[in-house]
């Protein structure tokens, strides 16, 4: 079953603006994300960002911004109805001591650390491809987006978004738009599954 739901998903540029998800829907997919959603010491060292149909002009805005890189012009999918933006999350002093207590000790506090943190990348990953089954699930189509400036703090042009920590991941969410043939994947290339799987 979760095999079908992948191989049906494809990276959608183009969303359907006439027909979107419910906000009630995506709120449960998300909320239902968070609480199944794993993570080391239970710190959740992420944020996320959700930007609802009614922000359409935000989005337009970083589809600007995305245009300023190369291949930045293809990403369509930043408008589409629902878009969510990943950043690192700094721990509480309260929630740091209590963790200190039980014997854990990293640098969940410290913003120059922990924004370049292994652990902030990998559990945004594993949130973003389990709140991808959930929405497969539901028929609800997904993309991902990388192709971004890099983030600087007091950058001029990373004003155009309410950020305070460098964006990581843009994940888009919606209904593909009918009668668009979608067929990147004949066209994608993977290295040989020797060379990347390795049994020991």
């Amino acid at each position: 079953m979760i095999e079908a739901l992948y191989k049906k998903r494809k990276q959608i540029k183009i969303y359907d603006k006439d027909r979107v998800p419910e906000r009630s829907l995506i709120e449960k997919l998300i909320k239902t994300t968070f609480e199944t959603m794993p993570s080391k010491q239970s710190i959740v060292p992420y944020r996320v960002h959700v930007l609802g149909p009614e922000h359409k002009d935000l989005k337009i805005k970083f589809y600007e911004l995305l245009k300023t890189v190369p291949g930045g012009v293809q990403n369509f999918q930043v408008v589409a109805p629902y878009v969510l933006f990943f950043t690192p999350r700094l721990a509480t002093p309260e929630f740091l001591k209590r963790k200190m207590h039980e014997g854990h000790l990293h640098t969940a506090n410290d913003p120059k650390e922990y924004r370049k943190a292994g652990d902030v990348y990998i559990e945004i990953g594993m949130f973003a491809k389990m709140l991808t089954t959930y929405c497969l699930e539901q028929d609800i189509d997904v993309s991902y987006t990388r192709c971004f400036p890099d983030w600087k703090e007091d950058s001029e042009e990373w004003k155009i978004l309410p950020l305070k920590d460098p964006l990581i991941l843009s994940m888009s969410i919606g209904y593909r738009k009918p009668g668009i043939k979608i067929d990147y994947r004949k066209e994608e290339w993977k290295p040989d599954l020797d060379d990347v799987i390795k049994w020991l």
